[in-house]
């Protein structure tokens, strides 16, 4: 991926939020990135979500991450509906027996897919699973997600914007 300037890094289990013109960024296998994106005020957020699981206030989990992330951007103003919702990540990366581990990332994205539905959130876009890894670029001035595609054999040095 290529370095994002005045970009700002999101890490495994952290949740940021700013507003446009700022980029957020950052790189996914296994692990979720989720973003929200209001179009009107240009403010979003992501969280970097490492598996599925409550874990109390850890944000490397689904739902203390959504929680958090939520939260932050309702500080903003705007109603929930106004947020669009998109997802990346939660790739297949690890080979073997152990299909908790091997599915760690399936999991993850199912779990916050239900969490995100059942509380009435737009999902626009989505490119989960498979067996790559991601870098992910947020603009909050257009809400775009791009993913740089890397270690995949369909989808190898490809950008898709989401």
């Amino acid at each position: 991926m290529e370095q994002v300037k005045n970009g700002k890094y999101v890490g495994i289990g952290k949740v940021m939020v700013a507003k446009a013109p700022e980029v957020l960024f950052t790189v996914v296998g296994s692990c979720l990135a989720v973003t929200l994106y209001n179009r009107e005020m240009k403010v979003g957020g992501m969280a970097h979500i490492l598996m599925a699981g409550e874990g109390m206030y850890d944000t490397k989990y689904v739902k203390p991450a959504l929680d958090s992330l939520i939260n932050s951007l309702r500080g903003f103003g705007g109603e929930d509906v106004d947020w669009v919702t998109r997802m990346a990540g939660g790739s297949v990366l690890i080979k073997g027996s152990n299909r908790l581990v091997v599915n760690t990332g399936r999991h993850t994205a199912l779990e916050a897919l239900k969490l995100l539905i059942g509380r009435q959130y737009d999902i626009v876009g989505m490119h989960v699973g498979g067996d790559c890894r991601r870098g992910i670029k947020f603009d909050l001035n257009t809400g775009d997600l791009e993913l740089s595609i890397e270690g995949s054999k369909v989808f190898e040095n490809t950008v898709i914007r989401i």
